[in-house]
């Protein structure tokens, strides 16, 4: 029985160590994300429903309506960022994410199947 009891214990322990591991990874990994200095972008791809609608500079200001399932989805893309301004799914995420204008962000409203990415511009080295 003490036996049972012990192994019990020894895997436990290791699956704990594995989590602490896989946890500090974690932390490690972001700590290095946030400290990328990241450029601006060039161009916005903008896809509803997985299909490329949009591929625009950001160099250029327009106003873009997308007819959703529930609605349209307004985009703006002013002074080298992009936002959404309205959508008509209900909890807003998309539209409280604000202006975006450096490379690899994005915006994402899953509900209505639109994403918003940025590209071009080169990550940077990292500030420390």
């Amino acid at each position: 029985m003490q036996a049972k009891a012990s192994s019990s214990r020894k895997v436990i322990l290791i699956e704990s160590i594995v989590l602490t591991l896989v946890f500090i990874g974690i932390v490690l990994y972001a700590i290095i994300f946030a400290m990328t200095k990241k450029e601006n972008a060039s161009k916005v791809n903008i896809t509803y429903q997985g299909e490329l609608l949009y591929s625009l500079p950001l160099s250029e200001d327009k106003d873009i309506n997308i007819a959703t399932s529930d609605g349209p989805l307004f985009i703006r893309i002013e002074e080298g960022g992009v936002r959404v301004v309205s959508s008509p799914c209900a909890n807003h995420f998309c539209v409280n994410e604000g202006i975006k204008s450096k490379s690899g962000e994005s915006i994402v409203c899953a509900p209505e199947g639109v994403g918003v990415y940025l590209i071009g511009g080169e990550v940077g080295e990292i500030n420390l």
